[in-house]
Order: structure tokens, then C-alpha cells, then sequence
């Protein structure tokens, strides 16, 4: 979710007005502004375009706008948020309203101000990560391939949240894997299909 204020300072800091974006990344000007007041969210193929136009990558673009207000940590406490599966479930930033379990650990130690963490669900990254175990991931941290992710999915038939070793392909487009193969298989989603690539860093049994 793209917060206005971040995004129009963004774009002012680098020196851009929205007709220049817009023109960049060859969308229109009422999209630009659409995102820049909050009358619409961002589809994955426009936060790319929009990310390329002012020179930055998706991820960075991404955690530079990002609203976070729904996993924005609490006097330094890590909100769980919610519980990731194999499959997809519901977008995170949709669940809890203020009302969370806190993470064992601090921001200070995972030395990421806006960390989350989930509790994930399914054996598809078993024998790693297993149902039931804690894992925090960090926005601010850059995933590098091969990386355990909290990917948010948006269109193709698919809305929300699962969590696989990341994989970016020469199209452009991720590959998805489990660790676990027997009875799971690896999946290719294009760049427009994703929101959000978060990386792992920090990961706890589970919670009693």
C-alpha cells in the first residue's frame, strides 16, 4: 500500500513533478495523481514502471512509499501480523486493527524499524521452516536470490501472501520455490503479480 505523503516526497526530493513521471513511465497523468492523493492503489505493472522512471529498483520504490502503518512496530516491539502459508491467504495489511502479538525480538535486533513478522502455516519449507514457527522479515533489508521471502501477490488469480525461496528470472518474472518437494513444486510469477518481496531475517520456533 503506497502512502500519498511519502510518495509525493519522494518524487520532489529527486527533483520530478507528476506530468514528468507520468511521461517516464509512459502512464497517464490521472494515475499519477490518482496514487499521489490515495484514490488508488498501485498495480504491480505501475510500481514498476513508475520505480524504472525515477531510477530506483521495485524493492527500494516499494519500501520508500510504503504506508506500513499496519506492521509499524510499537515502542520498539515486532507485530506478528499474521500467518503466512504455502498457499495464499489474506494480504496482511488487511488483518489485526491494532490488535497484535508482539515478536520475541526487537527492531534493535533485527536493526529494521518496520519488521513484521508472521507465523507460518504448512510444510511446503520444511524441514527449515516448519508450521507453527516465528519468522520476521525485515522491508528495509534487500533480498538476494535464493532468499526465504514474504511475497505479497496482487492479480492473476492470486491475492495475498505465501513464503518460498525467491528466484529472479531473465524475463523478469520470480521463481517461487519450496524447499520442501515432495507434494510441492516450484512456481514462476510475473514481476506484475507481485507487490511486495520481503526478506527473511529473523526466524523463531514456535510461539507457545
Amino acid at each position: 500500500m503506497i502512502d500519498p505523503e511519502k510518495f509525493k516526497a519522494l518524487y520532489k526530493s529527486r527533483g520530478m513533478t507528476q506530468r514528468e513521471i507520468a511521461a517516464a513511465a509512459s502512464v497517464s497523468l490521472d494515475t499519477i495523481s490518482s496514487i499521489s492523493t490515495g484514490r488508488r492503489e498501485a498495480q504491480g505493472s505501475v510500481v514498476r514502471a513508475v520505480a524504472d522512471a525515477m531510477g530506483m529498483t521495485r524493492q527500494a520504490f516499494i519500501t520508500a512509499v510504503s504506508a506500513g502503518a499496519a506492521h509499524r512496530s510499537n515502542g520498539g516491539r515486532i507485530p506478528i501480523i499474521n500467518k503466512t502459508t504455502a498457499g495464499v491467504v489474506h494480504d496482511y495489511q488487511d488483518v489485526g486493527h491494532g490488535e497484535y502479538s508482539y515478536a520475541p525480538v526487537t527492531v534493535d535486533y533485527v536493526n529494521d524499524p518496520d519488521a513484521f513478522a508472521v507465523e507460518l502455516v504448512g510444510d511446503s519449507m520444511s524441514p527449515e521452516y516448519c508450521h507453527g514457527d516465528l519468522c520476521v522479515f525485515g522491508p528495509n533489508v534487500e533480498p538476494r536470490p535464493g532468499d526465504a521471502c514474504f511475497i505479497q501477490l496482487i492479480g492473476g488469480g492470486d491475492e495475498g501472501n505465501t513464503f518460498k525461496l525467491v528466484y529472479p528470472l531473465a524475463d523478469g518474472s520470480f521463481e517461487l520455490r519450496p524447499i520442501n518437494t515432495r507434494g510441492f513444486s516450484s512456481r514462476d510469477v510475473p514481476a506484475d503479480q507481485i507487490a511486495r518481496i520481503v526478506k527473511l531475517i529473523f526466524h523463531g520456533r514456535k510461539m507457545i
